[in-house]
């Protein structure tokens, strides 16, 4: 639960209380389930995302790659949570790095949930801005656009992440010159 009063806190106030919550967090994970345990990758994945939201951008790395070792070791290679470790390296990564992280997660996602699942339409929606970024516009509008249709299917046309995925659409139709 500690973890959560971490999240609390950071939304909250985004406070340097949340860095010593965040380190405790994973000193008590790591006593109580031990160094190898999956609990112990949420701490550090909480703790890396801390830190790059404070511009420590190499610490923050060094714990979400703590993390994706502990889970690829416990869970293996292709479960959903060695998936959200390899997105948040690649909020730490350069831009080509984290299409490639983002790629193999959004493909280990696939593979554990079928092509029609929320986590599917944040991954692409994350691989999208990532291929946008590049100048990759064609590859970010597909992905952007199969981020829409999952996103309707599964929440309605009206849903406030639906209109996240139709700006996205539209942000991945320009290279940055005006639409007429």
């Amino acid at each position: 639960a500690l973890y959560l009063l971490v999240e609390a806190e950071w939304r909250l106030r985004g406070n340097p209380s949340t860095l010593a919550l965040a380190e405790r967090a994973v000193r008590v994970r790591e006593r109580v389930a031990g160094p190898d345990d999956p609990s112990l990758a949420k701490s550090l994945d909480n703790l890396g995302n801390v830190r790059e939201r404070t511009g420590e951008r190499e610490t923050a790395r060094a714990h979400f790659t703590q993390a994706l070792r502990i889970r690829e070791r416990s869970l293996g290679p292709a479960h959903p949570d060695v998936a959200r470790s390899l997105s948040n390296l690649g909020l730490v990564s350069s831009l080509v790095q984290a299409r490639s992280l983002n790629e193999r997660a959004l493909t280990i996602l696939e593979r554990a949930h079928g092509p029609e699942h929320r986590d599917i339409a944040s991954s692409l929606n994350r691989l999208g801005i990532i291929l946008r970024n590049l100048g990759e516009y064609a590859r970010a509008r597909q992905c952007h656009e199969r981020a829409l249709a999952i996103r309707v299917k599964l929440l309605g046309p009206d849903h406030r992440d639906v209109a996240a995925s139709l700006n996205n659409v539209a942000s991945s139709s320009t290279d940055g010159n005006a639409v007429n």
